[in-house]
């Protein structure tokens, strides 16, 4: 018998199966917008940098401007506090060289993974006569790295956007600084509002649409756009963490944020939950209301390989009578998709899209009878399991190709033919975004890939459908697949 895959390694396909199996009722919950996204800097790895690429960007930030001749060096100063929260053992000292660059040094990784849990303390380090945040805004480069307009979004951040005009991620809260997965929905709906971006109290005043992204420790973009508003609410230093709870700036975001925590069960991608606001802002909505544990489906759920250190302590925290040495590893499994991110994103993109499929053929009008919808619906999944065997590796072309051809079938079922004779004419680098429609005689609008929503609503509306919950009452597993 061959092993489980692992969280890397992972097929799409394969996640559909986790999907359909232990996990379908957080399939069927995602579908339905109960479950709030919870996402962190894995789902932008590979588009913006790491903690690690971040720390030796600061290191050789303060090495190049320190003189090692000058013991009243400022930066100096500050290079050798950044060190002593390695901290560094004689010997480790003993070959320092300051006049090399901080990649050059012997001892750079060591130096680097114990900086790694120590990040914020990092952040922290002042130089004298800069602002507190100097390390955080000049020495990380906030504006080049985490607001750089070049940078495109990933599978992560398409499929989020996807999720988001479906109406299955009304709710999203991220620790990120990025916009990606803003630009994402704006490149899929092009540039029609979609999503609510909030940072500050006043934020959460901006009229209602089809999702929320609360990114509770700040927005690059914002603050690159509106530096003296938003570059406040950047969160990363150690001293901004532990005040973030009590910070009256930031009680309005956190009450929303409880609510969403003690009103949807949460998902978590790529976030380690290893800041102290985080695990006790989990804390302070256990005591509001409290989760059960055996529920109807999982509360709480990891992206991963494992439930981490930091992860675990969530659980303890979320589950303060029920997780004891009897039931820890049972709620540690079923707390954990052995997956990624971006398989495990791509394959809910699949499985809410082929769901709601399946309740249009079970509702639609017609002389069919429960054997050909049934037959109908077994085509659907079987279907969707087809696409999934496409992914060749080079998801974000999948996705790219997913999206065109999913918008043009849409616009050809609400609107009984293409009526094209050019596709993919995009006004923006990907085809996927959007199509252009050009009969002979006229030319009609480009139309966004908000097209492929098959629940498009005339109203924001955060709940499910009658349709929708009257075919789920009927159906407790997906159609099985056609041989």
């Amino acid at each position: 018998m061959s092993a489980a895959p692992s969280a890397s390694t992972i097929s799409v396909r394969q996640t559909l199966d986790i999907l359909d199996g232990p996990f379908r009722s957080v399939a069927t919950g995602i579908a339905e917008d109960q479950y709030a996204f919870w996402l962190g800097s894995g789902i932008s790895f590979g588009r913006v940098d790491g903690l690690k690429h971040i720390i030796v960007r600061v290191m050789e930030f303060l090495r190049q401007q320190s003189d090692p001749a000058n013991p009243n060096c400022p930066y100096n100063i500050a290079l050798k506090r950044a060190l002593g929260l390695a901290p560094l053992s004689a010997d480790e000292w003993a070959r320092v060289d300051f006049t090399l660059g901080f990649a050059a040094w012997p001892d750079q990784a060591a130096i680097v993974a114990r900086l790694t849990n120590n990040y914020a303390r990092l952040l922290d380090v002042t130089v004298a006569g800069k602002a507190d945040d100097y390390l955080l805004w000049d020495g990380v480069g906030v504006p080049a790295t985490f607001a750089n307009p070049a940078i495109e979004p990933d599978v992560e951040h398409l499929c989020m956007g996807i999720l988001v005009l479906e109406g299955s991620a009304s709710s999203i809260a991220t620790a990120n600084w990025d916009g990606l997965v803003e630009k994402a929905v704006a490149e899929l709906t092009g540039g029609v509002p979609k999503l609510v971006v909030c940072v500050r109290a006043e934020d959460l005043r901006q009229p209602e649409l089809t999702g929320q992204i609360i990114k509770f420790h700040g927005c690059a973009v914002l603050a690159v756009a509106d530096e003296e508003t938003y570059r406040p609410f950047l969160v990363g230093r150690y001293s901004q963490i532990n005040r973030w709870a009590a910070a009256p700036e930031n009680q309005a975001v956190i009450n929303r944020l409880l609510d969403i925590a003690v009103s949807k069960p949460t998902i978590m991608m790529g976030l380690s939950a290893q800041d102290s606001n985080i695990q006790a802002f989990f804390a302070k909505a256990e005591s509001v209301m409290r989760w059960p544990w055996p529920g109807n489906k999982p509360s709480f759920v990891f992206s991963g390989e494992q439930v981490g250190a930091d992860q675990e302590g969530l659980l303890k925290n979320v589950y303060p009578e029920t997780y004891t040495a009897a039931t820890r590893d049972q709620i540690n499994e079923q707390s954990l998709v052995r997956a990624y991110a971006n398989p495990l994103l791509l394959a809910l993109v699949l499985s809410v899209i082929a769901d709601k499929m399946q309740v249009m053929v079970d509702t639609v009008q017609g002389n069919l009878d429960p054997a050909a919808r049934a037959a109908l619906q077994q085509g659907v999944v079987a279907l969707r399991d087809h696409l999934a065997t496409l992914d060749n590796g080079d998801r974000l072309q999948f996705v790219r190709k997913f999206v065109d051809h999913a918008s043009r079938t849409m616009t050809m079922f609400r609107d009984g033919a293409a009526g094209v004779t050019a596709l993919c004419q995009s006004r923006c680098r990907s085809p996927a975004f959007r199509s252009t429609f050009q009969p002979p005689s006229s030319a009609k609008a480009r139309r966004p890939i908000s097209s492929l929503s098959l629940t498009r609503r005339s109203t924001p509306n955060r709940r499910s459908s009658a349709r929708w919950k009257g075919w789920r009452a009927r159906s407790t597993s997906p159609a099985p697949n056609v041989p």
